[in-house]
C-alpha cells in the first residue's frame, strides 16, 4: 500500500508541477506570439503551446535526474529520455519554421531516393534517434529494441498527423496518458511516469487555448505528446503488444497517406463526438 501511495504522489506531483510551470510560461509565449502560422481556418495564430508544454517535462525530468544523482540512483534513463523529447521538440520547430514544408511520409522519402533531403526528412531522422534515447534510457534489447524504435517513432509522427484540427492531439492524447500512468507509475518507470504526468498537467493547461484557436501546439508540441506515448508504451508493454501496435500504426500511417485521418474520424460517430466536443463551429469566431 505504501508504494502504491508513494508512486500516487509522486504522479500527483509531476500534473501539478507541469499545470504550474505551463500556466507560468503560457502568458509571456502568448505575447511573444512568435512563430506563427495558419490554422485550417485560415486564420494566423501563435505556434506557441508546444513550448508550454516542453518547459514543464524538460523540467520534472531534469528534477528526476537530479534526484538520481544526488541519491546514487539510476541517472541514465530521465537524461535519455530527457535528450529524446528535446530532440524530439527540437526538430518539430524546425520543421514549423521552415518556408515550405513537403507533408506525409512516403513523399518524405521519395526525395532521399535522388539525393535531396527535405526538412520531413530530417525530422524523421530526429524521431528515430530519439526514439533510441528512449529505448536506451528503458535498458530494452533486443526483439524490443527493434520493436520499439519504430514504435517510439511513429507514435510521434502520428500525433503530428492528429495535429491538424483544434484541440485534436490533445483530446488524443488525455485518455492514452491516463491509461499509461497508473501502470508506469507502479511499475519500474519513474521517468517516463514523471514525463507523462508532465504533460498531462500542461496540455489541461493549455487546452482552452487549443480548442478554442487562441494558439496552436505546432510539430514540437504534437511530436513531443506522441514521443511520450511511445516511450510509456515501450515500457509497459511486452514484445508481443509491441509488435501489434506497430501494426496499428503502420495502418494508421498508410490511412492518413491515403484517406487521411480526419476522414477516419468523421466515419465513426463515438470519436466524430468527441473530436468536435467544445470546437468553434465551421463559421464561428475565436473572439
Amino acid at each position: 500500500m505504501r508504494g502504491v501511495t508513494g508512486a500516487a504522489t509522486a504522479l500527483g506531483f509531476s500534473v501539478a508541477a507541469g499545470w504550474a510551470v505551463a500556466t507560468l510560461v503560457v502568458g509571456p509565449l502568448l505575447r511573444l506570439g512568435w512563430p506563427r502560422a495558419t490554422n485550417y481556418r485560415g486564420r494566423e495564430l501563435p505556434v506557441v503551446l508546444g513550448a508550454a508544454v516542453a518547459a514543464p517535462v524538460a523540467a520534472v525530468l531534469a528534477v528526476e535526474a537530479l534526484t538520481a544523482w544526488v541519491g546514487g540512483g539510476r541517472l541514465g534513463p530521465p537524461l535519455a529520455l530527457a535528450l529524446g523529447a528535446l530532440l524530439v521538440f527540437g526538430a518539430g520547430v524546425y520543421d514549423d519554421s521552415r518556408p515550405w514544408r513537403t507533408h506525409g511520409l512516403l513523399p518524405q522519402l521519395r526525395p532521399l531516393l535522388r539525393g535531396r533531403l527535405t526538412p520531413g526528412a530530417v525530422k524523421l531522422g530526429a524521431l528515430l534517434g530519439a526514439a533510441a534515447l528512449a529505448a536506451a534510457g528503458a535498458g530494452v534489447g533486443g526483439l524490443r529494441l527493434a520493436l520499439g524504435v519504430p514504435l517510439v517513432a511513429g507514435a510521434a509522427n502520428l500525433w503530428n498527423l492528429f495535429d491538424v484540427a483544434p484541440g485534436r492531439a490533445v483530446k488524443l492524447f488525455l485518455p492514452a496518458a491516463l491509461a499509461l500512468s497508473v501502470p508506469l507509475a507502479l511499475g519500474e518507470a519513474p521517468a517516463e511516469a514523471r514525463a507523462l504526468g508532465a504533460a498531462l498537467g500542461a496540455v489541461v493547461a493549455v487546452f482552452a487555448l487549443d480548442l478554442r484557436e487562441r494558439a496552436m501546439l505546432g510539430d514540437g508540441g504534437s511530436n513531443l505528446l506522441g514521443f511520450l506515448v511511445g516511450a510509456g508504451l515501450l515500457r509497459v508493454l511486452p514484445a508481443a503488444w509491441l509488435a501489434a501496435v506497430l501494426a496499428a500504426l503502420v495502418a494508421l500511417h498508410l490511412v492518413g497517406e491515403t484517406l487521411t485521418l480526419s476522414r477516419l474520424i468523421r466515419a465513426l460517430p463515438p470519436l466524430r463526438w468527441w473530436d468536435e466536443l467544445g470546437r468553434l463551429p465551421p463559421s464561428g469566431d475565436a473572439r
